[in-house]
């Protein structure tokens, strides 16, 4: 079809799907140095760490200009409560759906004493 194929991996450590996908694409970015990943012939391979939403880069931004920044103008930035506890879920590439399927499970419980930001 000749489209070309970009192929970014945010983990350290490569997942299945980008390993293989990283042999025919034309560009694989990495967020590490060393992913592991094996590119093909021609590829351009090249870190550009890891692609963050601008209400995030602000606050990173902030903070590493005056470290009084608080956990609570970081919370109201990013639209939280900053009198309730705060729980961020991550999963990655390889172990996501058990980490899913357990924030699942546990979310009521979870919610009744913090808020959930539950990335997948």
């Amino acid at each position: 079809m000749g489209i070309p194929i970009v192929v970014h991996e945010q983990n350290a450590r490569a997942g299945m799907a980008n390993r293989l996908g990283a042999r025919w694409a034309a560009l694989v970015a990495t967020a590490y140095d060393d992913t592991g990943l094996a590119v093909g012939s021609g590829a351009e391979l090249v870190r550009v760490g890891l692609p963050l939403r601008p209400a995030i880069l602000r606050l990173i931004e902030a903070r590493e200009k005056d470290s009084r920044v608080s956990r609570r103008d970081c919370a109201q930035a990013l639209g939280l409560d900053p009198d309730r506890e705060i729980v961020v879920v991550t999963g990655g590439s390889l172990g996501a759906v058990s980490v899913n399927v357990a924030v699942s499970c546990a979310a009521r419980e979870l919610l009744r004493h913090a808020q959930v930001v539950h990335l997948t």
